[in-house]
C-alpha cells in the first residue's frame, strides 16, 4: 500500500499563486520536443533562434560576422543568390492542430537572375516526428520527393511560393501536377502527406496558375507600405468535420485569396512548422521574417429573436474570439460565399441583415415574414486571419403562449370551448391593457400564460346619403371606404396576469400591434355605425377530439360570439361524420316590421329613419340596425344604429340592403332584402309588389374590402323585405327577416385525423312562399381558417363557407311579392389539400311560377388550399410553436480532495445545470434531472441550491411552486417548473461523494428534461429531447450526455504517495532555484520537473530521481538555469511524482519571482488594463528605443525611454490584445509580451 504524498503540516506557511492570463511563452522558443504555447512567435531578427533547427544553406543573418546585419535586425536567409543552394529551419516544438490554426511571415525574394528561381516552401510535419530530414531540393522545394530523393519526414502539408514554376509540375519523379515539361511560375500550390520517395506520396493536391504578380521582386527586404512587399497568411479552418485551406499573399497594400478554402485531410494532433528554400541555374535570395502560428479567430453562432415586422439588432462578435490577437469587428463577412466582405444580405421574402463597422448585426425583416431564417457568416482577427463559419439565426413571431396547456379536450355538441368577453373602452396600438366586461359566454376564467384573440367585429366608415355614393362613395351605393376600416382585423395576445369571469383590466406579455375601438354609432367621434371588438381566451389544446354536431358556439349578440377559436398543439381527432357548425353564427339580419306607409318615403330610397316604409338594413362590418333578426325572433335596439336612417336599399359595408317598398306610401308594394356579403358580394332584393318587374331594388352586401387572413370577417347579415301594417291583416312580419350571416372559425392545430366537417354558411332568410310579404335577403357564409403543420389530415376535412338562400315569397292575384337575394360566399384558408365550398346562396323564389322576380344569387366567395402555414401580425399557432428544451451540465469543482489518506472523506462535489428554452412556446411541468455515478454521489439537502430562472430581457425570478430531490439520491430531479420562451433555467447544488471513491477517476454525469407533451391525448404524458410527440414528429433540443462531454467532469485528486514537507521556486540571478524536502517517500522512483510559462501549459524540463522507500527526510535540487533572461516576470513550477509503476501524481504550483536585474526589465501587471508599469530599474542609465508591435511586427506605437526608471504606458487608446513590448539600446534588445484587456 502506497504512502500518502501530503504537506507536512509544520506550520509551513504556503502561499498559492493563480495565473495570469495566456502570456505569449510560444515566443520564447523553449528546445526539446515540447508543446508550443499559442501564439507560436519567431522574429528570427536575432542571433538564435531558439527551438528551431537551421540546416544547409540557411541561416540567420543577425549573426555577429562580417557583413551580417545589425542586432536584432536579422533575417532567416535559407538561400543565398547563388546556384543550386538548399536551406532548410524547423522548428522543434510542435503546436496542437486539432482546433485549427493561422500561420502568417513575412518572406523576401530578391537579388537573383531574371527569371528568379526556384523559391521556398513553408511545410508542416507530423509533430511527433524525431528523427527529421530535409525533402528534395530543386523543383521540389525542400519537401517533395525526386526520383530517387525522399521527401520530407512525415509531411503534411507543404505549400509552395513558386517563383520558376517546377513544384507543381509532374516531372523528376514528383507525384501530379497540372503541367507535364512546362512551367507555372510565379505560382502557389499545395502537396499532400508524405513519407519517403515513393511515387504515391506528396501528391499534388491544387494549385494556382501563374499569378497576376511576381512573387519574387526587385527590391531588397521592401518593407510594409512598398509595393514590393511580401506577407503570406496561411488559414487552416477545422469546420464541420474537415478542414479548409486558405492562402492568401498580401503584395504591396492588396491581399489576394489564391487558394480558398480547399478541403484537405484531418492533421495529426500535433504539427511542426518548417521552411526549406532552394535555387538552381537560376536564383534568388530567400528570406523569412515574423512568423507567428496562431489559432485562428472562432465565430460562434449567435441567435435573435424579433416581433413581426420588427428589426432587431445583436452583436455577433462579443462571443467570437481570436486567441493570440483580438476580433476585427470591421470584418464580418455576411455572404462568405462571395469575395469580399459582404456588409449586407438579403434572404428573398424574409428579409435584410445588414452589419456595421462595430460588428453589430442588424436583421430588417419583410412585414409579412414570420419564422426562422439563418445565414452563415465569417470574421477576421486584426491579423487577417479568418474564422470558421458560423450561423446567425433569427427567429421572428409575435410571441407564443403556453402550446398545450390546457391538456387534452373534446369539442361535442353543446361545448362552449372560448370564453368571450365584450371590449368596453378603445385602446390604442402599443397598450399593453385592454379593459374589458363580464364574460357573455364560456366558464373558463383568463390565467396568466393564457392565449387570447382580439378581434375588431364592426369598423367601417360609409357615405350615409340618400343616393349612390351610400357606402364606399362609389356609385355603387354599397361597402365603406377603405379609410379608418379596421372591421375583421385581429390578433392574439399573451395574458400576463388571471383575469375573473366578472372582466376588468386584461393586462398582456408585450403591447398591441393594432388599435381596437368600441364606440356607439352616435359617439362624436364614430362618423358613421358602431364600433365592436371582443376579447376571446383561446384554448391552447395538447389534443382535441371531435364528435357529433358541435354547433354550441354562441352566436353574434351586437357585442360577442359568433367566433370558434381553438389552438391544438398536437393532433385534432374527426369521428367519423363530425361537424363543427358556426352556420348563421355571424351578423344579424334585418329584422322584419310590419308598417304602414310614409308619404315622405320614396322608391328609390338608399336609407330612410324609422318610417313607415321598407326594410331594415343588415347587420354587417358597419354597424346594425335597430332591428334585427336573431335567428327566433327580433330585437329592437332602441337605436337607429346606423347614421340618417337603418332602412332603404343601400347595403353598408358587407350588409344586405333592405328592401324598398314599390309603393311607400302604404308600404304595400312589399319588395325582397338583398343578401349579405362576406368574399363574395350578396344578391339584389326582388321587385316589389304591383311593380311587374320594375322599380328599385335592395342592393346586395359588397364584399369585404381588403379581405385576407390579416382580416377575417363574419358573414353579413341579410336585408329584411318590406311587409305590410298589421291594419292590412299581416301578423307574420319576422318572416320578412334577413338570415344571419356564417360564423368565423379559427383552428390552429399540429396535425388532423378523421373525416369531419368544418361550416360557417350564411343562414338561408325565414320567408317562405306561404308568406304574402316580401322575403328577407339570406346571410353570407363567414370565414374558416384552418392551418396544420402535418397538412396530410386535412385532405379529410370540408370547408364550407356557402352563402345561404333568400326567402321565399308569395304570389297574390294581383302579382308577386319580392323574394330576397342570395348570401354571397365565405372565406376559407387553409394549407392542404381539403375540400372546400364557398359557393354563393341562391336567390329566393316565388310560389306562382317559381320565378325570381329580379332578386338574384350571391356571388361566390374566395378560398386558397395551398397557403403557407403562418398568418402575418398574430401569435404562431400552438402547433408551429413548441418549446425547444438544451441541457447542460458543468461542475465549478473538476478536482476535489481528500481530507487525509486514502480512503479519508472527499470534498464535495458542486454542479450547475442549464435548460434553455429555445423555442417559441413556454414549456409546463418542466422536470431537471442529473444522473451521477451510483453508490458514490449523492445530493446534498443540506448544501446550497439555488433554482433561476433568467428571461429574455436579462432579469431574473425565483419560480413557485417547483419540487426538490430528496437528500443522498444520485438522480436528483427538480420539477413542476415553468419555464417561458426564450428563458434559461439555472439550477446550482452540491453533492455529497463517499470515500470509498477511487482516486484519479473521471466521474461523469449525465442531465436530462421532461416537460408535459404540447400535444399529449393523456394528462400525463411527458417528453424529453429526441422523443417523439403524442401527435408525431421529433422533439426538439437536447440532453446532456457524459459520454460525449467533459464540462461536468469530477476528479479525485490522488495524493502524492510522498510526504512533501516543503516546495518551494525561487529566483536566483536569471536561474531559477527549485528544492523540496520530503519526509517520506513510498515506491518513488522519481520526480519529473515540469514549467509553465502561464501557469496552464506545463512542459518536462527535467527528471530527479527519488529514493524509492524511506522513511528519512531528503532534501531535492533542481535548477533551471537561464530562464530568467527570458524576461518573464513569474515563470512557474510543479512536480509530477512518479510510482515504480509509472503512476503518477501532481504537487501544488510554485512561482519564480525574477527580480530586475542588469539586463533584464519587468512588465507587470500582465494583463494590463488601462495601464501598465514598466520597471527599468536595473538597467543602466541611457536612452532606450520603446515600441509596441502587433503580432505581425507592425509598430504601433514608439516610445524613447530612460534607463533606470519607472515607466507607466498608457494604453487606453489600445485595442484588446496581444502584442509584444521592444526595447533595444545600450546593447540591450529584448522583447516582452503585454496583453492588454479591456
Amino acid at each position: 500500500m502506497k504512502a500518502l504524498f501530503t504537506f507536512w503540516q509544520s506550520g509551513h506557511f504556503l502561499k498559492w499563486y493563480f495565473p495570469f492570463a495566456v502570456l505569449l511563452g510560444g515566443l520564447l522558443g523553449i528546445s526539446g520536443q515540447a508543446h508550443a504555447q499559442f501564439p507560436r512567435l519567431e522574429t528570427f531578427r536575432n542571433s538564435t533562434a531558439t527551438g528551431w533547427t537551421i540546416g544547409g544553406s540557411a541561416y540567420l543573418t543577425d549573426n555577429g560576422s562580417t557583413g551580417g546585419d545589425a542586432a536584432g535586425e536579422g533575417y532567416l536567409r535559407l538561400t543565398q543568390a547563388t546556384t543550386y543552394q538548399a536551406g532548410y529551419a524547423i522548428d522543434n516544438s510542435s503546436f496542437p492542430a486539432t482546433q485549427g490554426f493561422s500561420i502568417s511571415f513575412e518572406y523576401f525574394a530578391y537579388g537573383g537572375t531574371t527569371p528568379g528561381a526556384d523559391g521556398f516552401s513553408v511545410f508542416l510535419i507530423d509533430g511527433s516526428t524525431q528523427n527529421f530530414t530535409i525533402g528534395a531540393s530543386g523543383g521540389s522545394l525542400g519537401y517533395a520527393q525526386k526520383t530517387d530523393i525522399p521527401g520530407v519526414s512525415n509531411g503534411y502539408i507543404g505549400i509552395g511560393i513558386d517563383e520558376w514554376g517546377n513544384y507543381s509540375n509532374p516531372t523528376e519523379g514528383r507525384n501530379g501536377g497540372i503541367n507535364s515539361g512546362s512551367l507555372t511560375p510565379d505560382a502557389v500550390a499545395i502537396r499532400g502527406a508524405g513519407n519517403g520517395a515513393g511515387t504515391d506520396q506528396y501528391p499534388y493536391l491544387t494549385g494556382t496558375q501563374s499569378l497576376p504578380f511576381s512573387l519574387d521582386v526587385a527590391t531588397p527586404r521592401a518593407q510594409n507600405g512598398s509595393s514590393d512587399y511580401r506577407r503570406a497568411f496561411i488559414d487552416v479552418i477545422a469546420s464541420g468535420g474537415t478542414y479548409r485551406i486558405t492562402i492568401r499573399i498580401q503584395h504591396g497594400t492588396d491581399v489576394t485569396t489564391t487558394i480558398s478554402n480547399y478541403v484537405v485531410s484531418a492533421p495529426p494532433s500535433t504539427l511542426r512548422v518548417g521552411f526549406s528554400g532552394a535555387t538552381g541555374g537560376s536564383t534568388n535570395i530567400h528570406e523569412i521574417r515574423n512568423l507567428q502560428i496562431v489559432l485562428p479567430p472562432v465565430a460562434a453562432n449567435d441567435q435573435a429573436v424579433t416581433l413581426l415586422d420588427t428589426n432587431v439588432s445583436f452583436d455577433v462578435v462579443g462571443n467570437d474570439q481570436a486567441p493570440g490577437s483580438s476580433i476585427d469587428a470591421a470584418s464580418v463577412d455576411l455572404n462568405p460565399s462571395q469575395s469580399g466582405i459582404q456588409n449586407t444580405y438579403t434572404v428573398a421574402g424574409e428579409g435584410t441583415f445588414s452589419v456595421n463597422a462595430v460588428g453589430v448585426v442588424t436583421f430588417d425583416p419583410t412585414p409579412t415574414f414570420a419564422g426562422v431564417v439563418r445565414i452563415p457568416y465569417r470574421v477576421n482577427s486584426i491579423l487577417n486571419s479568418t474564422s470558421n463559419l458560423a450561423n446567425l439565426t433569427v427567429r421572428v413571431a409575435t410571441t407564443c403562449a403556453t402550446p398545450g396547456k390546457d391538456g387534452p379536450g373534446t369539442l361535442t355538441a353543446s361545448s362552449i370551448l372560448n370564453t368571450y368577453f365584450p371590449g368596453t373602452a378603445s385602446v390604442a396600438a402599443g397598450s399593453s391593457t385592454v379593459t374589458v366586461g363580464t364574460a357573455a359566454a364560456g366558464t373558463t376564467p383568463i390565467s396568466a400564460g393564457d392565449l387570447v384573440l382580439l378581434m375588431q367585429m364592426q369598423g367601417a366608415t360609409i357615405t350615409t346619403a340618400n343616393d349612390a355614393s351610400y357606402g364606399a362613395n362609389n356609385a355603387t351605393g354599397t361597402g365603406n371606404s377603405t379609410t379608418d376600416f379596421t372591421a375583421g382585423q385581429y390578433e392574439y395576445g399573451i395574458a400576463a396576469a388571471d383575469l375573473p369571469l366578472a372582466g376588468g383590466t386584461l393586462q398582456l406579455v408585450g403591447g398591441l400591434t393594432r388599435s381596437y375601438q368600441n364606440l356607439d354609432y352616435d359617439d362624436a367621434s364614430n362618423p358613421t355605425g358602431q364600433r365592436r371588438f371582443q376579447v376571446i381566451r383561446v384554448p391552447q389544446f395538447s389534443d382535441l377530439d371531435v364528435s357529433g354536431t358541435a354547433s354550441g358556439t354562441p352566436a353574434w349578440n351586437g357585442s360577442t360570439g359568433g367566433v370558434l377559436a381553438l389552438d391544438v398543439a398536437g393532433l385534432t381527432s374527426f369521428a367519423s361524420g363530425s361537424v363543427v357548425d358556426l352556420t348563421a353564427k355571424g351578423f344579424r339580419g334585418g329584422g322584419g316590421r310590419a308598417t304602414n306607409g310614409s308619404t315622405t318615403a320614396m322608391g328609390s330610397d338608399y336609407r330612410r329613419g324609422n318610417s313607415g316604409a321598407h326594410g331594415a338594413k343588415g347587420e354587417g362590418t358597419a354597424g346594425t340596425p335597430q332591428f334585427v333578426y336573431n335567428g327566433t325572433g327580433i330585437v329592437n335596439g332602441g337605436l337607429a344604429g346606423y347614421r340618417n336612417g337603418f332602412t332603404g336599399r343601400g347595403a353598408p359595408g358587407n350588409a344586405g340592403g333592405g328592401a324598398v317598398d314599390f309603393t311607400p306610401a302604404s308600404n304595400s308594394g312589399n319588395a325582397g332584402g338583398a343578401g349579405g356579403g362576406n368574399a363574395g358580394t350578396g344578391g339584389l332584393g326582388g321587385y316589389g309588389f304591383g311593380s311587374s318587374n320594375t322599380g328599385a331594388q335592395a342592393l346586395g352586401g359588397a364584399a369585404v374590402a381588403l379581405a385576407s387572413t390579416t382580416r377575417i370577417t363574419m358573414g353579413g347579415g341579410g336585408g329584411a323585405g318590406s311587409a305590410n301594417g298589421t291594419g292590412s291583416g299581416n301578423s307574420n312580419f319576422t318572416a320578412a327577416s334577413g338570415g344571419l350571416g356564417g360564423g368565423i372559425l379559427l383552428l390552429r392545430t399540429g396535425t388532423v385525423s378523421g373525416t369531419g366537417t368544418l361550416r360557417a354558411n350564411g343562414g338561408n332568410a325565414p320567408g317562405t312562399a306561404a308568406d304574402a310579404e316580401g322575403a328577407g335577403g339570406a346571410g353570407a357564409g363567414g370565414s374558416i381558417v384552418v392551418l396544420a403543420n402535418l397538412t396530410s389530415g386535412l385532405s379529410n376535412l370540408t370547408l364550407q363557407a356557402n352563402g345561404g338562400t333568400g326567402g321565399s315569397a308569395n304570389t297574390a292575384a294581383a302579382g308577386n311579392y319580392g323574394p330576397g337575394g342570395g348570401g354571397g360566399g365565405g372565406f376559407v384558408y387553409t394549407n392542404g389539400a381539403a375540400t372546400t365550398s364557398v359557393a354563393g346562396g341562391a336567390a329566393g323564389r316565388t310560389s306562382n311560377g317559381n320565378v325570381v322576380f329580379g332578386a338574384t344569387s350571391g356571388n361566390a366567395g374566395t378560398s386558397f388550399t395551398t397557403a403557407g402555414r403562418g398568418i402575418p401580425y398574430t401569435i404562431a399557432g400552438a402547433g408551429g410553436c413548441l418549446p425547444e428544451l438544451n441541457t447542460t451540465l458543468a461542475t465549478s469543482t473538476p478536482t476535489l480532495t481528500r481530507s487525509g489518506g486514502a480512503g479519508s472523506s472527499v470534498a464535495p462535489a458542486t454542479y450547475s445545470l442549464t435548460v434553455s428554452n429555445t423555442g417559441g412556446g413556454s414549456a409546463t411541468g418542466v422536470a431537471a434531472r442529473v444522473t451521477l455515478p451510483a453508490g458514490l454521489f449523492g445530493y446534498d439537502a443540506s448544501g446550497p441550491t439555488s433554482v433561476t430562472i433568467w428571461r429574455a430581457d436579462g432579469s431574473t425570478f425565483t419560480p413557485t411552486g417547483y419540487t426538490t430531490p430528496a437528500g443522498g439520491t444520485n438522480t436528483p430531479a427538480f420539477g413542476n417548473i415553468f419555464l417561458p420562451s426564450d428563458a434559461t433555467l439555472l439550477i446550482s447544488f452540491r453533492a455529497t461523494v463517499a470515500a470509498s471513491a477511487l482516486d484519479e477517476v473521471f466521474y461523469q454525469a449525465s442531465a436530462a428534461v421532461t416537460y408535459a407533451d404540447p400535444t399529449r391525448d393523456q394528462t400525463t404524458d411527458l417528453v424529453s429531447p429526441g422523443a417523439t410527440y403524442t401527435s408525431g414528429g421529433p422533439v426538439e433540443g437536447s440532453n446532456y450526455a457524459s459520454a460525449s462531454n467533459t464540462t461536468e467532469d469530477v476528479r479525485i485528486a490522488r495524493p502524492l504517495p510522498v510526504e512533501l514537507a516543503i516546495f518551494e521556486a525561487k529566483a536566483s540571478g536569471t536561474d531559477a532555484l527549485l528544492t523540496w524536502v520530503t519526509a517520506s517517500e513510498k515506491n518513488n522512483a522519481r520526480f519529473e520537473v515540469e514549467r509553465s510559462l502561464n501557469g496552464t501549459a506545463f512542459e518536462r524540463i527535467g527528471s530527479v530521481q527519488g529514493q524509492g522507500t524511506t522513511s528519512r527526510r531528503t532534501s531535492y535540487r533542481y535548477t533551471d538555469g537561464g530562464v530568467g533572461k527570458l524576461g518573464l516576470q513569474v515563470v512557474y513550477y510543479r512536480l509530477r511524482q512518479v510510482d515504480n509503476d509509472e503512476g503518477s501524481s501532481l504537487s501544488p504550483v510554485r512561482v519564480a519571482s525574477f527580480k530586475v536585474g542588469k539586463g533584464v526589465v519587468s512588465l507587470y501587471p500582465n494583463p494590463a488594463p488601462a495601464q501598465a508599469t514598466l520597471d527599468l530599474t536595473g538597467l543602466p542609465t541611457g536612452v532606450y528605443q520603446g515600441e509596441i508591435l502587433d503580432l505581425t511586427g507592425r509598430s504601433i506605437l514608439a516610445m524613447p525611454l530612460q534607463g533606470a526608471t519607472t515607466q507607466q504606458l498608457q494604453l487606453t487608446n489600445l485595442p484588446a490584445g496581444t502584442y509584444l513590448l521592444s526595447l533595444r539600446g545600450q546593447g540591450q534588445n529584448l522583447m516582452l509580451p503585454l496583453v492588454h484587456k479591456q
